[in-house]
């Protein structure tokens, strides 16, 4: 895991594995993670970093956008 941001300042560190990104919040420590139930939020609930807790650069792409 490599960390991405380490601004005492920041609600979330980002980190880097692979193709992939994680963000951990600063004062729960726990990982921020799509929820599998309905309703899909996300949240930080758990202090894994696993696979609902990664996210790729193509989750962030929105349709239309250069």
């Amino acid at each position: 895991i490599v960390d991405l941001a380490a601004d005492p300042t920041a609600q979330f560190f980002a980190f880097k594995r692979g193709d992939y990104v994680g963000f951990k919040s600063a004062k729960t420590g726990k990982f921020l993670q799509a929820r599998r139930r309905k309703p899909h939020r996300l949240g930080t609930y758990s202090e894994f970093w696993g696979f609902w807790e990664q996210f790729s650069p193509s989750d962030f792409l929105v349709r239309g956008c250069p």
